[in-house]
């Protein structure tokens, strides 16, 4: 990425300022300058007090190794999480579609987003319940998380899953609910409503869907980044609360 497009993303520069240094597509950026920025995002919660008590409290809870390496998977994870879920940060609402299990049209939707037309308080993207636990997976994994995959607590339904080291060499299944569908509305990353046991295998989802390259509007991703920034280290509570608001005004499970 460009020392002048990240400087637009993250305003290090003024936006007028940055514009002038681009190319004559400077609307338009790569999915690998979103993944850019919310790893920097990432570095940034690495510090931060709550996130760092949210993963003390999982490690009690569901017995896992606790060591440096899973808190800085757990800061990633947590961030896919919040960002990618159903009235999560970046606005992607849940619906019926019937599409593939895959992320594929969500970033498509992405790409035709046009800041004239869609304020980013309506919703970025609709989907259902695996394409939203596949984005989920498919931006832990872009952020070196590999452990994330999708999970079948019922025939219709699908959330996702990170696989993780527990204590003495014991795995631990962390449930991530991209959506509340058969969920009350304060279940949250680490829910144990559903038993991510019962299902044999998490197959990590190992699947990019769409290449680093993919173009999507500067606009848009600069709206996903500052929006992530301002909101991702606030506590899981006060994150469940402006998911629920969200889905109670544009519509979700």
């Amino acid at each position: 990425m460009s020392v002048a497009i990240f400087c637009l993303l993250f305003g290090w520069m003024p936006i007028a300022s940055a514009l002038q240094t681009q190319q004559l597509d400077s609307e338009r950026v790569t999915l690998g300058d979103l993944i850019d920025g919310l790893e920097q995002i990432a570095l940034e919660l690495e510090a931060n007090k709550t996130v760092k008590a949210e993963f003390e409290d999982l490690v009690k809870s569901h017995s896992l190794e606790g060591s440096n390496q899973q808190f800085l998977e757990f800061v990633r994870v947590r961030l896919a999480f919040e960002t990618t879920r159903d009235g999560g940060l970046w606005g992607i609402r849940w619906t019926i579609t019937n599409r593939d299990p895959n992320s594929i049209d969500i970033w498509y939707q992405f790409s035709q987003w046009n800041a004239d037309e869609n304020e980013f308080g309506q919703p970025t993207a609709d989907a259902e319940c695996d394409e939203l636990s596949a984005l989920c997976a498919v931006v832990a994994r872009r952020l070196g998380v590999e452990g994330v995959g999708l999970f079948w607590p019922t025939p219709n339904h699908t959330v996702a899953v990170w696989e993780t080291q527990g204590l003495n060499g014991k795995k631990a299944r962390i449930l991530l609910p991209t959506s509340q569908i058969f969920l009350g509305r304060e279940e949250r990353l680490g829910s144990q409503s559903f038993d991510p046991w019962q299902q044999k295998r998490i197959y990590p989802y190992e699947m990019k869907d769409v290449s680093d390259e993919f173009q999507l509007p500067a606009a848009l991703v600069r709206a996903l980044l500052e929006h992530t920034r301002r909101h991702a280290g606030k506590s899981s509570a006060d994150l469940q609360a402006k998911r629920n608001e969200r889905a109670s005004r544009v519509g979700g499970s």
